[in-house]
Order: structure tokens, then sequence, then C-alpha cells
């Protein structure tokens, strides 16, 4: 079986699972056919990742209000020449890319083309596709013309389903997969915890929430420390931030107004991040939109309680509420108030529960080996068909 992939830029953790099914399917059995070298905001380089499998299509990029449209002059001959079993379309609907290649009935009649969706209607911003009509006609004339798609969870599959009829199209979960051994040595780090507290200056009678994220609208974290500082106004509780971003100043305002515990990191990295797992309580994630952050996915290898808004797409896959952590609305004062009193108010012994049950999600749902040879007999299967 030979797959390729067509996706907009090439990232680490995407070239990490793309590595794991080089190695499981075989030399020449892969192929990533790539639309741009880099993206604004996007701060890596395809040189800087490229493999033995991947291909930089040659082509042009727009950009408008903030948005990426891109169109790759020899995406269908590179495609054709290639002429794989099965073709995975990734990045969004809206690429002229991804549209020329639906529209050619050569490749649309060779090969069995999925399309890879981690997007989903559950939001507290406003939707485009959702609230306009013609949008979402457009939307659905791409989507009917994919033989299936790719999805990593419940959130996904649903607002496919909402769009178009999946009766006569296969269905594949695809999570989104990291070096999970790295994360989840989290957990040895954790027997020297006291010593990461006193070298990161975090006191020991802190309750500590840590989230890696960027400061911008869709994270969330505006609405939800206005929502929470009541709450924990006057009580040993410390939120760490770690990220840039456009709402870093609105944020640390809120925190010196309402005298809340907030510590504020630029970039951290890699190591940086593992190390602030292993020392914290729980793991926030309050998003107003996020399809399927692999955060949360590193946190539960690291055996967090997970603490995450209704709006965080793998939070299904992963959060049991009330038992490994808490699923909170992030627009919703009452909600936040409740829920993340709750996790601040469990003794060390319901800490540690909940820190094991998001490691076992992880390892059922997240294994990145697992997972890949799951997802390499799901498209055997589906050739069947």
């Amino acid at each position: 079986m030979k797959v390729a992939f067509l996706t907009n830029i090439l990232t680490p953790y995407r070239v990490y699972f793309f590595d794991v099914l080089y190695k499981q399917l075989g030399k020449d059995k892969l192929k990533c056919f790539v639309m741009t070298d880099k993206l604004p905001l996007r701060p890596w380089n395809y040189s800087e990742l490229r493999r033995e499998y991947t291909m930089l299509l040659k082509g042009k990029k727009v950009l408008i209000r903030g948005n990426d449209y891109l169109f790759s002059y020899n995406v269908r001959s590179a495609i054709l020449e290639y002429d794989p079993d099965i073709l995975i379309v990734a990045g969004s609907w809206t690429y002229p890319t991804t549209w020329d290649v639906m529209m050619s009935k050569k490749i649309t009649k060779s090969m069995k083309i999925l399309f890879w969706t981690e997007s989903h209607n559950h939001t507290g911003i406003h939707n485009t596709t959702k609230t306009k009509p013609i949008a979402r006609k457009i939307k659905q004339l791409l989507m009917k013309r994919f033989d299936g798609f790719c999805v990593p969870g419940e959130y996904a599959k649903e607002t496919i389903s909402n769009l178009i009829d999946l009766t006569q199209k296969t269905v594949i979960r695809l999570p989104n997969l990291i070096d999970n051994a790295y994360y989840d040595y989290a957990n040895q780090m954790r027997k020297s915890k006291n010593q990461l507290r006193e070298v990161n200056g975090v006191g020991n009678e802190q309750f500590v929430f840590f989230t890696p994220a960027s400061m911008r609208e869709l994270k969330g974290q505006l609405p939800f420390f206005k929502n929470v500082v009541n709450v924990v106004k006057g009580k040993p509780v410390t939120f760490v931030l770690a990220g840039e971003g456009p709402d870093r100043e609105a944020i640390e305002k809120i925190g010196l107004d309402h005298d809340l515990n907030l510590c504020i990191l630029r970039y951290q990295n890699q190591e940086q991040i593992r190390e602030w797992f292993a020392l914290s309580d729980a793991f926030l994630l309050p998003s107003l939109s996020d399809a399927n952050p692999l955060s949360n996915i590193e946190a539960a290898w690291a055996g967090l309680p997970l603490c995450v808004s209704c709006y965080v797409g793998n939070g299904p896959e992963l959060v049991e509420d009330g038992i490994n952590g808490v699923i909170f609305d992030t627009l919703d004062v009452d909600s936040v108030s409740e829920k993340i009193m709750f996790v601040i108010n469990q003794n060390k012994e319901w800490l540690s529960t909940a820190g094991v049950v998001s490691h076992r999600k992880a390892q059922e749902g997240f294994d990145a080996e697992t997972e890949s040879k799951k997802f390499l007999v799901s498209l055997e299967e589906s050739l069947k068909y």
C-alpha cells in the first residue's frame, strides 16, 4: 500500500508522526507533498524538517486578513507521478490547492482520497462556516467529493456528520500523536517535585495550574481570569502561563488589578515545558476554540489532572469530568468558579489518582506506535470497499 499526504507545511509533531509511518510502511511507501516552506506565526521552515519522503511543491501563497491561501502549480502532476493507493489531504478546505486536486477527475478516479479534518463547531467564537449559508454550501460541495475522512475524535466526526451524510463514507480515527516517551518521563521527574519547585521559585504550599499556550483570543485566558479572580482570591493558587501573544499585557493587568498570582513566562522550550509539567498540580487550557491541542495530550502523558474548556477538541477523549480533571465553560463565571474550586479543594490522593487516569487514557488512545499501526490497518481495510 502506497500512502500520500498533502499538507500545508511541515511541523515537528507532524514530522514525528510521518517518521513513525515511514518506518512502519517501508521505503517508497510514503510520500508527503508540502504546499509551502513556511507560514506567518509558524516558526518552522521546510528546510529544517525535510525528509527523504517529503516534496516541496511549487506555488504561491496569498495572505488575506490573516488567512493564508495556497496554490501549488504542480500538485496534480506530482500526485499522479507518485500514484498512491490513498491520498490524505490535510490543511484548510479553503486552499486553492485542495480544490484543484478534488476537481481533477484523473486524481479522484484513480485513488481513494480522504480529508484529514480536526476542526469542530464547539466554539465560543463566531464561526463563519456555521453561520453563513453560502460558506456552508461551498464546504458541503467539496466535502462530498472525498471518499472519507480522518478525524481525531468525537467533536470532529460530529461536525462532519452535521455537514454531509457519512453513511457511504470511510471514517478513520487519527489522533494527534507526539513523542510520548519524552513526556512520559515527567512522571519520573515528579519524584523531585519539591526540588524542581525550589529551582523555579515556586513554593510547595502553592497549588499550581500550568498553561503552555499562546496568549490570544482563541486560547481564552482573558475571559477565564476575569471569571476566576474572585474564587481564588487570597488562596495559595498560582497560574503559570508559558507563551507569547497579543493578550499578554491585558492578562498581566488582570493579575495586578486583582492581586492574582500569575507567573507569566516567555517562550519555553520542550525541556522546560516538561519540567513545568512535572512540578505543577494540574494542567489548564481555557480555550475558546481549539481543534485538537497537543498540550492536552502532552499533559496526559505527563500524568496531570486535566482542566480544559468545553471548546477543546480532544476533551471528550482525554477528560472524564470529576474523575481525572474537569471540563468547564470559559465564558460562564459559575462554571469556571465551580470547576476550578472543585480541583483546588481535592486532596493529594485524588490529584494523584486523577493523574494516573490521565496517563492511562494517553496510553490507551495516544501511543504513537500503536495508533499509527491501527491507522494503517484501517487504511488497508478501506481499500476493500
